[in-house]
């Protein structure tokens, strides 16, 4: 399975009025013993396909399937930080007040892929996490429009006709107050106030004041600086939640398995990563837990310094079983060591085993705290912005 371009899931399935993703994952309750897995019902540990009962469609024509009042959250949503959290909450509050149904508009691919690809940015989230994120608070319908060169070139009025022909059952559109729309990003929240008025449209227009950490407004393009630079810790604050990226495990070279410790061959479905070296990490396989220990590099040793590409590799403890094909969710927690180049693999073995044991025993302290945060912190933080 290949990852697409701008960070898409290979698995994503995107149903034209049909809203059938696949079954909800098993939870398998009960605790676990030191040496087994926790079990957990993770908001966002994805297995193929994540999405329950979310709508998910390419067209506006979708809000046509639905009888009720849609409010409408509107933006890329990259990372579903505490900013869009804030946003997509309003959304839900208004839903609730008309009796309504929350919906979400975003567009693939990231439009800077498009409008200037040397400047589009690294993604934190694939279509399909974002949108099992976004169905666990509470939106109800998606529409994945495919961003186009002829996309950006529909004007901020045609744009808002097309809205209005979709009333009712569009109701509402909820917009971050830096949000821009049509062609060269004329249009601003005021403006499409102005076009519904214009059009005899009732449709509100409501506008989210950013949240601020650390000074300045939470965003994507702050979040992807602390993750690339290993401010993990900053990126959890932003985000709501432990940062985290979603993967396939495809098939490696086996080298793992030849020195007594097989590895999870990631690829990954975001494209924004911690700095090179090994991380104590978590990874979620279906609803459980394992602790890790990840690589994020080039595995020096075994070849020309300098030469390969990237691979993010990962050694699951306790695990027992088949991987390759099967998606997990990857959760980097603390970074153990730099990369390096080690003589022979008898010096390389040595080092795994005591990076399991430095990475076992950071990840035993945090299990607990990790795993209820996992779970917990989307609603809490719903509420609590």
């Amino acid at each position: 399975m290949r990852r697409m371009p701008g960070g898409r899931c290979p698995a994503a399935r995107l149903h034209s009025f049909h809203g059938q993703g696949n079954p909800a994952l098993p939870h398998n309750p009960g605790g676990a013993t030191p040496d087994q897995p926790v079990s957990m019902n993770m908001d966002f540990a994805l297995e193929n396909s994540p999405l329950r009962r979310m709508i998910v469609a390419r067209s506006l024509s979708a809000l046509r399937t639905t009888r009720r009042p849609v409010v409408l959250a509107v933006g890329f949503f990259d990372g579903v930080h505490l900013g869009h959290i804030r946003v997509i909450r309003t959304a839900v509050i208004e839903a609730a007040a008309l009796r309504g149904e929350p919906w979400i508009l975003t567009f693939d691919p990231h439009p800077m892929r498009l409008l200037r690809p040397h400047a589009a940015p690294p993604l934190l989230t694939c279509v399909e996490h974002k949108l099992a994120v976004m169905e666990q608070l509470g939106i109800k319908g998606a529409i994945v429009m495919r961003f186009t060169m002829a996309t950006a070139r529909i004007p901020a009025e045609l744009f808002a006709r097309r809205l209005v022909s979709f009333s009712p059952p569009l109701a509402a559109i909820v917009v971050g107050n830096n949000w821009r729309f049509g062609a060269g990003a004329a249009g601003t929240p005021a403006m499409l106030r102005r076009l519904f008025r214009k059009l005899g449209a009732d449709i509100s227009v409501r506008t989210v004041a950013p949240v601020r950490s650390g000074g300045a407004a939470v965003s994507s393009t702050r979040i992807r600086s602390a993750v690339t630079r290993g401010m993990l810790e900053a990126a959890d604050a932003m985000l709501g939640r432990p940062f985290g990226f979603w993967g396939t495990v495809v098939r490696g070279d086996g080298r793992g398995g030849d020195l007594g410790y097989p590895t999870a061959n990631i690829e990954p479905h975001g494209e924004a990563f911690p700095p090179p070296g090994v991380y104590a990490a978590f990874v979620a396989v279906g609803d459980r837990l394992y602790r890790a220990v990840m690589n994020i590099g080039r595995r020096p040793t075994f070849v020309l310094q300098g030469a390969g590409r990237p691979v993010i590799e990962a050694h699951l403890l306790g695990f027992r079983g088949r991987l390759y094909g099967r998606n997990v969710m990857i959760y980097p927690i603390r970074r153990l060591r730099s990369e390096k180049i080690f003589r022979t693999p008898a010096e390389l073995v040595r080092r795994i085993e005591q990076d399991i044991s430095d990475a076992d025993s950071a990840l035993r302290k945090r299990e607990k705290a990790f795993q209820k945060k996992a779970t917990w912190s989307l609603h809490q933080t719903a509420r609590r912005i």
